[in-house]
């Protein structure tokens, strides 16, 4: 009898055994998978909705959000910080190397300016202290820049210089009026030099002197240069009061204008150079053949 009850109970422990045995696959599959579908609904159904299957659960939960917000973390703060240092520091090259461009151009300015032999002491010095002013605003510009961390400031400090370009585009153009009235004034100066000793030697030679051609030729050039100087003194007076627009479009056209029209007087001016020197080589033209006739007449009357 013992041995039977024996027997009974190592059958049900074997059997229970068994059962859990078969269980432990059970909890490795999914609720699609075979076995999870033909499974009946006993010790390994609850285990996979009860302690285990909870278990299971958090585990997974907690695995992906640490995860999936660890990468986009990783994607949206290391990654993105550096590029958007990266981009700052474009921005920022960018920047200073427009600043450096313009800078260097008005250094250039002010060493034509410093050569420029016919503007007074007071002209130099009105366009110097213009250009020397936008550089020391370009240079605080330029270290802004270089100390900005916001793409926003970064992009409103940028168009600024744009803006300041303004004034950039007034000051070159007036500088280049200017030089190219000081050249025409140097030019004029050079001419009424040799004009001078023309009438030097016209007065010792009386046949060259009343000779139509030199008449003229001499009335002439007095007018040329006369009136290229007149041209441009005014293209300087023109362009010298100018003031930057900032924007303003009435003061920006009244600016183009008078650019413009002083541009035009200096081409007047640049003409009457020309031709004046043309009335020069007239009236040489004549003198040199004049002395050819009076060598040739006295050759003739010493054979």
């Amino acid at each position: 009898m013992k041995i039977n009850k024996i027997l009974a109970t190592t059958v049900s422990i074997a059997t229970l055994c068994t059962l859990g045995l078969f269980a432990v696959p059970v909890f490795a599959q999914t609720q699609g998978s075979a076995i999870g579908n033909n499974a009946p609904t006993s010790h390994a159904g609850r285990f996979r909705s009860g302690t285990m299957g909870s278990s299971t659960w958090r585990m997974s939960s907690s695995t992906r959000p640490m995860m999936g917000s660890s990468t986009r973390g990783f994607r949206g703060g290391m990654m993105g910080s550096s590029t958007l240092q990266q981009r700052i520091a474009n921005m920022n090259d960018r920047g200073g190397h427009m600043l450096d461009q313009r800078t260097a151009s008005l250094q250039k300015m002010l060493s034509r300016i410093g050569s420029m032999k016919n503007l007074s002491d007071s002209q130099k010095a009105a366009l110097t202290s213009e250009i020397q002013s936008e550089i020391t605003n370009l240079n605080n510009l330029k270290t802004k820049i270089s100390t900005d961390t916001s793409t926003t400031t970064l992009k409103t400090d940028i168009q600024s210089i744009t803006k300041s370009e303004r004034i950039y585009a007034l000051v070159e153009p007036q500088t280049n009026v200017t030089a190219a009235a000081d050249r025409v004034n140097t030019l004029i100066t050079m001419l009424n030099t040799v004009s001078t000793k023309i009438q030097t030697r016209l007065a010792a030679d009386t046949t060259a002197s009343a000779n139509a051609t030199v008449q003229s030729s001499l009335a002439d050039l007095s007018a040329k240069l006369a009136d290229a100087n007149t041209q441009a003194t005014a293209a300087t007076t023109e362009v010298a009061g100018l003031q930057p627009d900032n924007g303003n479009q009435t003061i920006f056209q009244s600016n183009e204008a008078a650019l413009k029209d002083a541009h035009s007087k200096i081409q007047t001016a640049q003409k009457d150079i020309v031709a004046a020197r043309k009335d020069i080589d007239a009236i040489i033209k004549v003198l040199v053949g004049d002395i050819r006739s009076l060598n040739d007449t006295g050759t003739t009357t010493t054979n």
